[in-house]
């Protein structure tokens, strides 16, 4: 719920891997908010199903 306050610019993803932690954003932000404005869904909705 509480990825679903910020913008997709803001949002900072964090991920574990072989090398180490890893820290990124959304390379294209304003894309991400149109097709979620398209599709219906929230922000957390399309980072649990992997897609962001």
């Amino acid at each position: 719920m509480v990825v679903d306050i910020v913008e997709p610019k803001d949002l900072i993803l964090v991920e574990k891997g072989d090398e180490g932690t890893v820290f990124r954003r959304i390379e294209k932000p304003e894309e991400v908010r149109k097709e979620l404005s398209e599709r219906g869904v929230t922000l957390s909705e399309r980072w649990l199903y992997g897609k962001l």
